[in-house]
């Protein structure tokens, strides 16, 4: 039996910061210097509620690391990142997205005490920010639909009028093998921004967004190929989630939701499995912009012991498990902070595909091993393999 773990790290809360910081605008490049009297430069930034935007600090004199770190209200740590890829000491905070009315201060600091000059620049994703005047299909919640990404057309959107504020769950499915990337965006104005999205971890798989709370108007649901993806064929479902009951029965491919009623809560999902299936398992708690569900998933063959538990997060996940053998095996979603409505997805991989990229490594047992987890290495997996029983 071959067992692979994942590990994500959790942000820490910086210390207090005094004094004053320069106003930064999208799109604006500062300069300054970092220095042993002065070993922090901030700015503040001011984006709007749902906008999606990255960071960059390069060294442009001396030996700076540079490093970055994006505070929220209270000071509270939001991100940080201190190595941009591999071969650069770049920094760089990508992929950020404003959820509550606020300013934001970024530090521009350093890694092992370097001293230098950089440039920092924060931008906005501009394909995340669409005309309300593209075009749309006009579809119903609850409806499936269906359509084609194309090399002519490739993003499709479909238009849902909300009266109320709500909950809403979507998939987007390829009827082939190519992977299909799924957005929401909310429609403000004169452009319909990206709030969520979500890719399918396979060719031929089920891009799967939500729980996610929604108010009254306007929203546009996106379907694209992912990168690096050909087009192809796809069916969409946006709908309002439909709590299953505790013991239900689910299969691969399924993306279904569920409700915990506090903590400690606990509710049971069963499927049938075989030797050498390769599966992925992610639990959403609902995205409204404050939830701090804090859950586990589990699996187990039968009334076993668990085969693997994720660790316990905000967003669980199981990347990959190769089942033992044939049988039926339980999943089981433990809460350990606040009620409310969750998503869970339960997938089987083609045989060799490694989810989302997450680098495996090869270990054995009482091996001791050592790993550095950042904002862009956010997580690490080890397969080992022991003998049954």
């Amino acid at each position: 039996m071959v067992l692979v773990l994942g590990l994500v790290g959790p942000l820490q809360a910086a210390p207090l910061r005094q004094g004053d910081c320069q106003p930064l605008a999208f799109g604006e490049t500062v300069t300054g210097t970092i220095s042993a009297d002065a070993p922090e430069v901030c700015y503040t930034i001011s984006p709007a509620i749902e906008q999606r935007f990255y960071i960059e600090m390069r060294a442009t004199d001396g030996d700076l690391d540079p490093a970055l770190q994006l505070l929220g209200m209270a000071n509270m740590l939001m991100a940080s990142n201190d190595n941009a890829s591999d071969d650069t000491t770049d920094a760089l905070i990508e992929n950020y997205m404003q959820t509550m009315p606020g300013d934001l201060t970024i530090v521009a600091t350093s890694a092992n005490d370097t001293t230098g000059s950089f440039e920092l620049r924060a931008s906005l994703y501009a394909e995340t920010i669409v005309p309300a005047t593209a075009p749309a299909e006009v579809a119903a919640l609850g409806q499936p639909v269906s359509g084609a990404v194309t090399a002519d057309a490739p993003r499709v959107f479909f238009e849902y009028t909300l009266d109320t504020s709500g909950v809403l769950m979507l998939s987007a499915e390829a009827s082939a093998e190519w992977t299909p990337h799924l957005a929401l965006h909310r429609v403000s104005g004169e452009f319909s921004v990206e709030i969520a999205a979500m890719d399918a971890a396979r060719p031929g798989g089920k891009a799967a967004l939500g729980p996610v709370f929604v108010q009254p108007g306007i929203i546009r649901v996106e379907v694209a190929a992912a990168d690096g993806s050909d087009p192809g064929e796809f069916s969409l479902l946006v709908a309002e989630p439909d709590p299953l009951m505790d013991g239900s029965a689910i299969t691969y491919g399924d993306f279904v939701a569920g409700e915990l009623g506090g903590a400690p809560d606990t509710q049971h999902f069963t499927f049938d499995g075989m030797a050498g299936d390769a599966i992925t398992l992610r639990m959403t708690p609902l995205l409204d912009f404050g939830a701090q569900m804090r859950a586990n998933v589990e699996v187990r063959l039968g009334e076993g012991e668990p085969l693997v538990t994720s660790q316990n997060a905000y967003h669980p996940e199981i990347a990959l498990l190769l089942l033992p053998e044939d049988g039926q095996y339980t999943v089981t979603v433990n809460s350990f902070s606040s009620a409310g409505p969750y998503s869970l997805f339960l997938d089987q991989l083609a045989a060799g595909v490694e989810p989302y990229d997450v680098p495996v490594n090869e270990i054995a047992l009482n091996d001791i091993v050592t790993g550095e987890i950042g904002l862009l290495e956010y997580a690490q997996a080890y397969r080992f393999e022991i003998e049954a029983g």
